[in-house]
């Protein structure tokens, strides 16, 4: 119900900081994990997530769009 319409107390700035800070902490610290466990599937997940709704601008989804092609190729591929 509210992927697609988006509740009207909800600040669309504020949830794509938070996914953005999510994004950024597998970023930056990628190089230091042995292996991302749990978190590269919920990143995943997430970014999914914001891509199916409607709640961010068009600016803000071409930026998701690009997390999710790296989260994609990083995680995916993490065990080859």
């Amino acid at each position: 119900m509210y992927l697609l319409g988006k509740p009207s107390g909800i600040d669309r700035n504020r949830i794509y900081h938070c996914v953005k800070i999510c994004f950024d902490a597998a970023y930056h610290e990628r190089s230091s994990w042995e292996e991302p466990g749990d978190y590269g599937d919920d990143l995943n997940m997430l970014l999914a997530t914001c891509l199916a709704s409607n709640w961010f601008t068009s600016n803000q989804c071409e930026n998701i769009v690009e997390w999710n092609d790296w989260a994609c190729n990083t995680y995916t591929n993490f065990d080859e």
